[in-house]
């Protein structure tokens, strides 16, 4: 009995080694299972929630929107980084301190960044009654573009609609409504946005952040203006 006991304990053990020399030798299945992405939560700089606007990249190729002035004359974007580089811009209104801060330092450098041959463009949801107020505040004489459709926002991938808190928000402590305030009647927003555009329409510097509290430091913008051709 011992030695049929010790016979069937020999042959389990060696059916187990077995085993476990086909699993080990068997090559790792890669899953196929894909991985999941999510969007982050932006809502509490007011983009709705699932937006994210990322905006374009450096080596992009500038989208060829049309730029309607103050004065009521039209260009289009190619025509104008034909001319010089251009540094296109986009800020909210002129009821945002952070923009206002901003404008106001952009204004500073702006003679210094001229020299070096660009052109600066800021862009806005507001319409041309508020940029005045936001020239006022900023001292701004660089030219300042009203986007009434809000297609210029909408080609550099910039722009969201903007949460009903934040909408609430805006009306209790700053007293406006969006839809008033801004040219498309739309409550829509660009996020802090800056690009350098070469003469071939090439995007050589990006900044771009969900955050209104940041802006692309203007040392790191003049870096990056091309020599004029």
């Amino acid at each position: 009995m011992k030695k049929l006991l010790s016979g069937m304990f020999a042959i389990s053990l060696i059916i187990a080694c077995n085993n476990t020399t086909k699993k080990a030798e068997e090559p790792a299945r890669e899953s196929t299972k894909e991985p999941e992405t999510s969007t982050p939560d932006l809502t509490a700089y007011g983009i709705e929630q699932g937006g994210n606007p990322l905006g374009l990249p450096v080596n992009s190729i500038a989208p060829d929107v049309t730029l309607t002035f103050q004065d009521g004359n039209t260009k289009s974007l190619s025509e104008l980084y034909k001319e010089q580089p251009l540094v296109v811009f986009f800020y909210r209104g002129y009821w945002c301190p952070y923009c206002s801060k901003y404008l106001s330092e952009m204004a500073t450098e702006a003679q210094d960044l001229e020299m070096l041959g660009a052109k600066l463009i800021a862009v806005t949801p507001e319409t041309y009654g508020n940029v005045n107020k936001t020239k006022l505040n900023s001292q701004a004489t660089f030219d300042i573009v009203s986007d009434t459709s809000g297609d210029i926002m909408n080609a550099f991938k910039v722009n969201f609609d903007v949460t009903n808190d934040y909408q609430e928000k805006l009306k209790n402590g700053a007293s406006l409504d969006l839809r008033d305030v801004n040219s498309s009647k739309e409550a829509i927003l660009p996020i802090p946005a800056t690009y350098v555009i070469n003469q071939e329409g090439k995007i050589v510097y990006s900044f771009t952040n969900p955050d209104y509290k940041q802006r692309a430091p203007i040392s790191e913008i003049s870096k990056h203006i091309p020599p004029k051709m």
